[in-house]
């Protein structure tokens, strides 16, 4: 009896820690950074701030111009981009939500 017990503890404690066992409070943010004529532009510091609460998160884009924010509550942010040689964008009023 006490190994069975011990099994079904396990296969309990699993289902809490399993990726999208239970809903997900949080999600990625990622996009592109390109110039005018959609060339990546690589090493451009991106920064996203929470309107509300004023939490910021700092990344740099990779060779593709890529960046990536992960664990990013739903909220509405500004998204700030600097990159040598170029003017700064700066966009708000991002809306970001989970679905149910």
């Amino acid at each position: 009896m006490k190994k069975v017990w011990l099994g079904f503890f396990f296969c309990v404690l699993a289902i809490f820690f399993v990726p999208g066992a239970h809903p997900q409070t949080t999600s990625r943010v990622t996009g592109t950074v390109e110039d005018k004529s959609g060339a990546a532009i690589f090493g451009a510091q991106v920064t996203l701030r929470n309107e509300a609460t004023n939490v910021t998160s700092h990344t740099v884009s990779n060779s593709a111009g890529v960046y990536v924010f992960d664990g990013i509550a739903p909220g509405n942010y500004t998204v700030g981009v600097e990159a040598q040689g170029f003017a700064t964008i700066t966009s708000s009023g991002n809306v970001l939500t989970i679905p149910h």
